[in-house]
């Protein structure tokens, strides 16, 4: 609404420069000068410029709109595996967990992360070109990343041969404290909560 009142104003202005250019030619070299073709061309010109500025305003806070989303759903996803993985550990005891089980889980939980975190990259190439100078991020991609491997590694501890238990009461021990979980929780929120505060943000500009 800003903008549009801006323009009128600019446009408004822009009529009288040429009115008053018109009058002044007219009164002092006798020439008859067409204010109404002069402002139209630039009206015009003013309308198209301004046109394609908001078009491309409109289109960064979309892609914003779109990376939140998927953000959400790829940390929704991720979550739905995470949450398989922990009901394999607490429905089964260490020594009878079925190994083909948790090695796809562990594969499917690893791939959620990786397209998440590829999402999360280009958030942050997103945020290096169009953040606002007066904006702080609370919950930087660069961090999130960090987190969310550094997480994943510790459902993933080496498999050696006939150490079987010892590894699976290690994923057990990562499970059962929720440590994980919670941190991952917090990301999803944080990060969640600073893209809807920057499109608000440029919403208002």
């Amino acid at each position: 609404m800003k903008k549009i009142h801006i323009a009128i104003l600019i446009v408004t202005g822009i009529f009288l420069v040429c009115l008053a250019i018109s009058i002044l030619i007219k009164k002092f070299f006798s020439v008859d000068g067409d204010y109404l073709s002069a402002s139209a061309t630039l009206v015009a010109a003013l309308v198209a410029a301004y046109l394609y500025s908001d078009w491309r305003h409109q289109y960064k806070v979309e892609l914003f709109e779109r990376t939140k989303n998927k953000i959400h759903d790829l940390f929704i996803n991720a979550e739905g595996v995470f949450n398989r993985l922990h009901l394999l550990f607490v429905n089964s005891e260490p020594n009878k967990i079925d190994i083909k089980e948790l090695v796809q889980l562990q594969i499917e939980y690893q791939g959620a992360i990786d397209i998440l975190t590829s999402e999360l990259d280009f958030y942050e190439q997103l945020l290096s070109k169009y953040q606002p100078n007066d904006f702080t991020i609370n919950c930087l991609p660069t961090n999130a990343k960090k987190m969310l491997m550094t997480n994943t590694r510790k459902l993933h501890p080496k498999l050696e041969k006939n150490k079987d238990y010892e590894c699976f009461t290690e994923i057990q021990k990562q499970l059962s404290n929720n440590d994980i979980y919670e941190e991952n929780l917090k990301l999803k929120v944080f990060t969640n909560s600073d893209l809807q505060r920057l499109i608000i943000k440029l919403l208002d500009k």
